[in-house]
């Protein structure tokens, strides 16, 4: 079976619906996200990180690498 990754694009659209749900559950408010918010988000994320011990530089450099990867792959296909 073949396994089709989403776009970065889609990707994208699915982390602005999540930081929509939070933004409407968490701080009771529903309109366009904007980067207050994902600064809460992120806040609130770090918070989980420390309560579970994890390691959130290691996260970050993850995540850039995984970002880098996945910018380049998508320009390689235009």
């Amino acid at each position: 079976m073949t396994v089709t990754r989403p776009t970065n694009c889609q990707r994208a659209t699915q982390v602005r619906r999540a930081l929509e749900v939070y933004k409407a559950r968490m701080l009771r408010e529903e309109c366009t996200v904007g980067m207050d918010d994902l600064t809460d988000l992120l806040t609130d994320l770090r918070h989980l990180w420390a309560l579970e011990g994890w390691n959130l530089a290691d996260a970050i450099a993850m995540s850039k690498r995984h970002f880098r990867e996945e910018w380049h792959e998508a320009a390689k296909s235009r």
